[in-house]
């Protein structure tokens, strides 16, 4: 260890994670549909790609907005980040889409990978 840094480790018993997560779920009272894409061939042959629901879990959606003006599909927008919280263990990955309250999201990334987690954290975009 390096002169000058404390380590400190913190034990939590898996029971007590548990009711973390219990506590968690409280604040997740938003029905948020799960999307999942899939790929198969249209009309003329070639592929189309479509998503299709998944799940329906309840979650918790925060935004947080950017103050930078970009172009998306040639128009000016403001790309704001989200961060959607669900239950640990929802199904729920990269690219998968998620409609909450008539607007759709696309999932940047999960927390899934992580341990100890009392919430899984998404990270939602959408162009406005």
């Amino acid at each position: 260890m390096a002169s000058g840094t404390l380590q400190v480790q913190i034990v939590i018993s898996a029971a007590t994670l548990t009711s973390l997560q219990e506590v968690a779920k409280l604040g997740m009272t938003t029905p948020v549909e799960i999307q999942r894409q899939s790929v198969i061939e249209g009309p003329e042959g070639d592929d189309v790609s479509v998503f299709t629901p998944l799940a329906t879990v309840y979650g918790w959606l925060s935004s947080r907005t950017s103050p930078v003006i970009t172009v998306v599909g040639g128009v000016e927008a403001l790309v704001n980040t989200y961060r959607l919280y669900l239950p640990v263990g929802t199904d729920i990955l990269s690219g998968d889409q998620a409609v909450i309250e008539g607007s759709t999201f696309t999932v940047s990334d999960t927390t899934a990978e992580s341990t100890l987690q009392p919430m899984l954290e998404v990270s939602l975009r959408r162009a406005e």
